[in-house]
Formats: structure tokens, C-alpha cells, sequence
């Protein structure tokens, strides 16, 4: 009876609890901070970008059996825990113990042992992997393990194997990309967690290649953290005591329900350069179709509006590869430093396909036009029109990109070599607005101008608008380079005389099937030449030619 009775003050002195809490904060909503890093299946952001995992199914149970109205951001770990200190975020989701976070971050009563928690949100075990033609067993002495070491960035095993002297290669943002590496070098080891190396070894079909040894090297377990200045220590216990009761009744569930194709299916992302939205767009109809329709890959997009914009090329490179953790990448690169990003990226695990243009680094493959070739055929063409005779302006774009500077180049060696002479070689910009202004001052400036030509889509639809304003339409010949919708009606007025298409459609098709066939273990081609066309109204009525114009 007296037990009942010390059952029931205690059950009534929680339930006091919790009501003043729910009274306090019945209006706020709580803010619990997660590592961006992938760290599937435990936490990671799903291809829609919101937070999800395992740990992260148990955590949200236990806040939502208690009416709590939260919600999970991810940051970068350093920047999750000086959150958490300041007390801006709430707890963190999750964290393993460290006495030093100890002093900001609130843990369960056991926590601070090397045992299992009675409150622990799941334990993780960490396992090596290595080579099975080397033979390597784990006997528990550290100190044996094969190096180096790979270990995704940020994690915190990396200290214990640091501080026993070991090479540690994390330059990895995910797992995934160290079991790639290791399939290809095979030396060396991989610490990873023992239920992500089962998945990704079979994922990959390592299974006759790599080996988990038999012995873990560490088991940890991973907590709600609260922070010491967030109203949450209330009733930390309590949300404690739940994580602990969902967990034995409701994890081994997650874990089934967990269905890692479905929740971060193999990831493709494209990253186009400026100048050209109608070019680009192809390029992406392209990529998703193949992607989308012939092989089940997940493909994020992004592009950018100016071809000199350098920084926000790598933010979209460090977004897809770091925050979404994909697999390979299509690149337009529109900088010499993206070959430094490349590097990096291959030490990395990831698969990196140029598009468009080729800027060196250790990329697997180019899928682009022969742009030399295509200047050439532009000049060809001007020769023809103009039979031989003509002064000529060439509307560069910018000395950065080497695409339109390789059909610059070969436009004026054609156009000389017909006769032709070059009065005007200038630079008008990467922009539709900038080509404009630049090019009706020099239409202005010069009256002896007989054809034009212009490298991209930006420069001819600036040029285009340059000619109507000045009032030369018709009286310059224009041959153009790219296809739009302003250029082919132009075309049709008799405002062009012609335009360079290239086949954006095809570059964006076999470039993410050449990233596939890397990520499958098939050889492919160093390089794939996609082929131009001269159009005008010639042939514009052709069926290669409404191919083309239709994509």
C-alpha cells in the first residue's frame, strides 16, 4: 500500500510539473539543432532538404507525446553547439557525451559513463572496414589499424584515433563517398557506423571487395542534449524517460520502415554557368530525362544568372556534394579555381562530369561541343554570305570563359583565311544588358561594319536589340551562336542571317548517364564531342534542325 501510495505523489508531482510547464510555454515553440552533415540513416536532410533519420523519429515522437511544439534546423556542428551555449537553440539532436559539453548542455544521469544510457535516444556502434584481400582482423589494439583511416568530417571518433598517432583522412562530407574511395584504392581503412557500412556495402555491391570487422571499435551512445538556458530542462527527465520508453518499443519499427532509396535516393546534382538560360534549360530537359524517366536518379538543379559570378558556382557545388551529399555532379565550370574544387572533390568520393566547357582538374569525363570547330563553321559561313569581302566585329564575351574565347578564335581564323578583315574585336559582357549598351556604341562608333558575330546567347539577343536601336537590322549580317526563341524569330523576320546550335539536350542526357555508368563501375569516354549545326533559312524546315529547336 505504502508503495502505491509513494507511486502515486510521484506520478502527481510530475504531472504538477508539466502542467506548469505547459502553462508557461503553452505559446512557444522550440528550436532543436541537428548537424547538417548526412548521417544516414541517423540524421540527415532528405531530398526535400527538411530534416529526417532515425534518432530524429524517436525525438520527435517523444516532443510530440508531449504537445510540444518544436521544430529541427540544421547548421554546421560548431555552429549547433555555440547555439546551443547561448542558449538560441533549445537542445541539440543529437550528441554524444563530452565533459566539455557537459558545461552548456544538460545529459541524462548516466551519460557520462562508457555504458550503455538508460536514457540514450540509440547506440552506435562503429565498425572498421577494410579490403578483404588484405586479411585484416581487429583485435581491439588501435594502434593496428590500417591507414589511413577514413572518416567523414566532424566526426568525433576522429579524436581517439588522432590521439594514438593514425593518419586520418576526413575530408569526406558523407560515408558514402569513403566506401567509394575505398572500393577504387582498396587501402588503407574506413571507421564508419556498423549499420551504414552493412547498407553501403551492399548498396554498392562491395560485398566481395570490403569486410566489417568482426569486433567493433566503439560503441557510443548519442542523446537529446538540452541546453542550460532553455526552459526544456524542466522537464528534461521526463522527455528523457520517454525517448527511453519509445525506444524499446518503437525503434526496431524505424528501423524496419527505414527505406534508404526511397529517403535519399542516389543523387545527381547540376550545376550550370550564366549567359544563356535557353542553352541551359535544354541542358536540364535533358538531364531529366534521363535521370528521371530511364534511371531513377534523383537530379537537383541550380544554375546562375551571370558567368562571372565565381562564389556562388562553388556555394551551389558545396550545397549539392556537402549538404545533399550527392554522388556525382554535372559541371558547366565557369573559373580556372573550380579545378582546385575538382581535386577536392575526387579525394572526396565524388563523381564530377564537365558540361559545356573543359577547364582541366580531375574530372571523369566532358560532354561539350568542339568549340574551336564551331568558330570555325560560324566563319565559314559569315565568308560565304559575304563572298569573301567584308569588314567584320567580333562581340567577344569575357577572357574567363573559355568556351566562347575557343569560338571566337576560330571564327576569326576562318573568317581571315576567306578574306575577310576583323575591324572590331571587343568585349561586351556576359550579360544581355551589358552586350546591348556595348554593342550599339560600336555599331555607332563604326559605319563599316558588314557582319557581325557574336559567340553566346546573351551577347546575340544583346546584339539583336543593339542593331534594332541603331537602326542596322538588315544592313549588318549577324551569325549568332546558341539557340532561343528571340534569335529563331529574328531569324525568321530576316533580322539574322544565322546562329551555331549546339545540342544542349544531348550534353545534359549522356552527361548524367556518364555519371551513372561511373557510379556503377563502367568505363566511359574521356571525352564526348555533341556535335553543332549552322542554321538559317536554308534548313531551317529539317527535321534534325525542329530536333533540335523543339528541345
Amino acid at each position: 500500500m505504502k508503495k502505491v501510495i509513494k507511486a502515486s505523489i510521484k506520478l502527481a508531482a510530475i504531472l504538477f510539473v508539466i502542467s506548469i510547464f505547459y502553462v508557461s510555454v503553452s505559446h512557444a515553440k522550440f528550436t532543436l539543432c541537428m548537424d547538417r552533415n548526412s548521417w544516414i540513416p541517423f540524421t540527415y536532410l532528405d531530398d526535400t532538404g527538411k530534416p529526417a533519420g532515425i534518432q530524429l523519429d524517436v525525438i520527435k515522437q517523444a516532443l510530440s507525446n508531449f504537445e510540444i511544439d518544436y521544430e529541427i534546423i540544421a547548421k554546421p556542428w560548431k555552429r549547433c553547439l555555440l547555439n546551443a551555449k547561448n542558449g538560441t537553440v533549445d537542445a541539440i539532436a543529437v550528441a554524444s557525451y563530452k565533459k566539455e559539453r557537459a558545461e552548456f548542455l544538460l545529459y541524462p544521469p548516466d551519460a557520462a559513463t562508457n555504458k550503455k544510457s538508460k536514457w540514450r535516444v540509440m547506440q552506435v556502434e562503429y565498425s572498421i572496414i577494410t579490403p578483404k584481400k588484405n586479411n585484416y582482423h581487429f583485435n581491439g589494439d588501435i594502434k593496428s589499424i590500417p591507414q589511413p583511416i577514413y572518416i567523414p568530417l566532424g566526426y568525433s571518433i576522429g579524436a581517439l584515433l588522432k590521439a594514438h598517432n593514425l593518419k586520418v583522412d576526413s575530408t569526406a562530407a558523407g560515408d558514402i563517398q569513403n566506401f567509394k574511395k575505398m572500393s577504387r584504392r582498396l587501402r588503407g581503412s574506413i571507421v564508419a557506423a556498423t549499420q551504414v557500412s552493412e547498407f553501403f556495402i551492399k548498396k554498392l555491391n562491395l560485398l566481395d571487395i570490403l569486410k566489417i570487422s568482426e569486433k567493433p571499435l566503439r560503441s557510443k551512445s548519442y542523446f537529446l542534449a538540452i541546453s542550460k538556458k532553455s526552459r526544456l530542462k524542466d522537464i528534461r527527465q521526463n522527455l528523457w524517460d520517454e525517448i527511453k520508453n519509445i525506444r524499446e518499443s518503437s525503434l526496431q519499427s524505424y528501423i524496419a520502415n527505414w527505406n534508404y532509396s526511397a529517403k535519399k535516393a542516389s543523387c545527381i546534382g547540376v550545376v550550370t554557368a550564366g549567359g544563356g538560360q535557353g542553352f541551359f534549360g535544354s541542358e536540364l530537359k535533358g538531364v531529366q530525362k534521363r535521370a528521371g524517366k530511364e534511371l531513377g536518379v534523383v537530379v537537383h538543379t541550380r544554375g546562375l544568372a551571370d558567368e562571372l559570378n565565381f562564389k556562388g558556382q562553388r556555394s551551389l557545388i558545396n550545397y549539392f556534394t556537402q549538404k545533399l551529399g550527392c554522388e556525382g555532379l554535372l559541371l558547366a565550370p565557369n573559373s580556372n579555381d573550380r579545378k582546385e574544387d575538382v581535386d577536392r572533390l575526387k579525394a572526396q568520393g565524388v563523381i564530377v562530369v564537365y558540361i559545356d566547357r573543359d577547364m582541366a582538374g580531375d574530372r571523369v569525363s566532358v560532354v561539350k561541343t568542339e568549340n574551336f570547330r564551331a568558330g570555325e563553321i560560324a566563319g565559314r559561313e559569315m565568308v560565304a554570305a559575304l563572298k569573301g569581302q567584308g569588314n567584320i566585329a567580333v562581340l567577344r564575351l569575357s577572357k574567363e570563359v573559355v568556351s566562347t574565347t575557343a569560338r571566337e578564335e576560330g571564327f576569326i581564323k576562318a573568317a581571315k583565311a576567306g578574306g575577310l578583315k576583323i575591324v572590331v574585336d571587343e568585349y561586351v559582357g556576359t550579360k544581355a544588358s551589358h552586350a546591348r549598351g556595348k554593342a550599339y556604341d560600336i555599331f555607332n562608333t563604326h559605319n563599316d561594319i558588314d557582319g557581325v558575330f557574336t559567340p553566346n546567347e546573351s551577347s546575340s539577343i544583346g546584339t539583336l536589340k543593339a542593331l534594332e536601336r541603331a537602326n542596322k537590322t538588315g544592313k549588318i549580317l549577324h551569325i549568332g551562336f546558341d539557340s532561343h526563341p528571340v534569335m529563331l524569330k529574328a531569324l525568321r523576320s530576316g533580322k539574322m542571317y544565322g546562329f551555331i546550335a549546339q545540342r544542349p539536350f544531348q550534353m545534359g542526357y549522356q552527361g548524367v548517364n556518364i555519371v551513372h555508368r561511373v557510379i556503377q563501375g563502367k568505363p566511359v569516354k574521356p571525352a564526348v564531342d555533341t556535335g553543332v549545326i549552322f542554321i538559317n533559312m536554308d534548313n531551317l524546315n529539317d527535321k534534325e534542325v525542329r530536333n533540335i529547336l523543339k528541345n
